[in-house]
């Protein structure tokens, strides 16, 4: 052997770090549940309304019920499209390349009020122009507009067609510089824009885009695409503290493009706000977000779940509902983000959690739940076990996309679907504090819980990166990054992973214990590439590679 040779000999001593740095300090926090207002001790006066039902009447009906109905009598014309109708070619092939967690597609409109609207009408205070917009077969739909040319008592209201809701007003103040403002999700396949005005001239206002939902979603009737029938609804819970949790799951409606996409978030426990209350951030999987979406027109609607006892859902006019977001950071290797609500979030009439979490890593064997909104479906529940920790996850054949340090858990009770990503990994066997992000999984079957397994974004390491945010006693570190560049001589291995986690402890408890373990950590990383390239085309190279990860794996499965 050559000078080089030995070089290399010494250095690849060092593959065992490929594996991630085991955590320093502890971190945790328990949940925070605040119990719902309590109700009056005596029965109102004339017909009142009590707290919860008056603020989900407000919920509703921010314009008088009375003043909707009203307008909605007025004649309007009608904008109407049938490219999303089930039978249409445009629909089908828009549906062959959407993500699971999708539900509407969209169509780009860029059309001036003046293409939609009517005439004015006269109405106290002013004039009212309409516009109905009707697209065949939708579930739901919702628009997005610009509103930087409204003028000063100009407001925008959107009004379900039926005139069930009403939600505003909209104004130029909520424009700001966003001129891609996502109006509030209306049910049915119909929705009428109303422009109130103090002048008999139309304002100025721009209608970009239409969503059209092919999913059902918060509806009360029965579909052909349910969830699965093996899901547990939540109600059939019995933990007082994991019903407790479960007030702070929400579920996305998360603008992309034209399009509009479900995922499961959870509210995190943290340092309290002006308000007494946590500052307001959700955890949720990146995978639902990325580079197409407006954090600005994110909803975040709470509570839905069936009645106790009943199979009867809420009216999702009347739950609470939050508009607009920030991101915060993600990590697109774990498959991890964290938002932040732009408003404070209403304590339901079930109360509201912020959520516990811990960077202790969960075991294998752990206990774990899963609270989560399937196909944007009523609350539903999973429970299970951690299978196997440290996964890696290909998402193509060539695995040059995917996860990294995901946890593996298997439900023996209900499943999860699409539109459950994001929920958070609740580990049972430690006070259900969060473990993770639902990220990815096979597809679930109600006749047999065999292959009925999820991976979930590892928290204890998107911790590094938010820390900060959680506890002012912790850092925020750079997030952690892929190994795929670093640990490619440890790919052409093929090592399997309970040798990858003996070579762990190798590293943490012999080797990373001294001044020269440390240094071969750091030659390692600085000639990585070299390394990769000699392993593959020397074959001493290679065999001396997997004799010195043999014996480190086996130091480590002493240790």
């Amino acid at each position: 052997m050559n000078i080089k040779t030995w070089t290399m000999f010494i250095i690849i001593v060092a593959l065992f770090v490929c594996m991630p740095h085991a955590h320093g300090q502890r971190y945790y926090a328990d949940y925070r549940y605040i119990a719902p207002p309590a109700p009056p001790s005596e029965e109102p006066e004339n017909g009142d309304d009590v707290p919860a039902e008056k603020s989900a009447r407000l919920r509703r009906y921010p314009l008088p019920e009375a003043t909707v109905r009203s307008w909605l009598s007025l004649p309007a014309p009608i904008w109407a499209t049938s490219d999303f109708s089930a039978a249409s070619p445009i629909m089908k092939e828009k549906l062959l390349d959407a993500p699971a967690h999708h539900v509407a597609v969209g169509l780009d409109l860029n059309l001036e009020a003046a293409a939609l609207f009517g005439g004015s009408e006269m109405v106290d205070g002013g004039y009212v122009f309409l516009a109905e917009m009707t697209s065949t077969n939708a579930f739901a739909l919702r628009v997005n507009v610009d509103l930087t040319g409204l003028r000063q008592g100009e407001r925008l209201w959107a009004l379900d067609a039926d005139g069930r809701a009403a939600f505003g007003p909209f104004t130029n103040a909520d424009a700001r510089d966003n001129t891609q403002l996502w109006l509030p999700t209306v049910l049915g396949d119909r929705i009428v824009l109303a422009l109130h005005t103090p002048r008999d001239t139309l304002p100025l206002m721009m209608i970009n885009g239409l969503s059209h939902f092919y999913r059902p979603l918060f509806l009360q009737a029965k579909q052909t695409d349910d969830p699965l029938p093996c899901n547990i609804s939540i109600t059939q819970e019995t933990d007082p503290s994991v019903l407790e949790i479960s007030t702070g799951i929400s579920v996305l409606i998360i603008p992309v493009n034209n399009g509009q996409a479900a995922c499961t978030a959870t509210l995190l426990n943290g340092p309290d706000q002006a308000d007494n209350l946590p500052t307001p951030y959700l955890l949720s999987a990146w995978h639902c977000f990325g580079s197409d979406v407006k954090y600005e027109g994110i909803e975040a609607v709470w509570d839905y779940r069936q009645e106790k006892g009943s199979n009867i859902v809420p009216d999702f006019y009347e739950l609470p509902r939050n508009s607009g977001t920030q991101l915060i950071d993600h990590n697109a290797v774990l498959d991890t983000a964290l938002i932040k609500l732009n408003s404070a979030v209403e304590i339901g009439v079930h109360g509201r959690a912020w959520v516990g979490w811990d960077t202790d890593p969960p075991s294998v064997g752990d206990a774990v739940q899963c609270i989560h909104h399937p196909m944007a479906a009523h609350m539903m529940t999973s429970r299970g076990a951690i299978t196997n920790t440290g996964v890696e996850v290909c998402m193509n054949a060539i695995c040059s996309a995917g996860y990294e340090q995901q946890l593996e858990a298997t439900w023996r009770e209900g499943v999860t679907e699409p539109g459950s990503s994001g929920s958070a990994l609740l580990n049972a066997s430690n006070q259900y504090r969060i473990a993770g992000a639902l990220s990815n999984g096979n597809a679930h079957s109600c006749a047999s819980d065999a292959n009925n397994y999820d991976n979930f974004a590892s928290f204890s390491f998107f911790f590094l990166q938010i820390g900060c945010l959680l506890d002012p006693s912790a850092a925020c570190q750079t997030g952690y990054e892929s190994e795929r560049r670093s640990c490619c001589v440890m790919r052409m291995l093929g090592l399997k992973t309970e040798t990858l986690n003996h070579l762990r402890q190798f590293r943490d408890g012999a080797l990373g214990e001294f001044t020269l373990g440390k240094q071969l950590v750091r030659d390692y990383y600085d000639l990585s590439p070299t390394l990769s390239l000699w392993v593959e085309q020397d074959f001493v190279a290679r065999i001396i590679a997997e004799i010195v990860a043999t014996l480190g794996a086996a130091w480590g499965a002493a240790l």
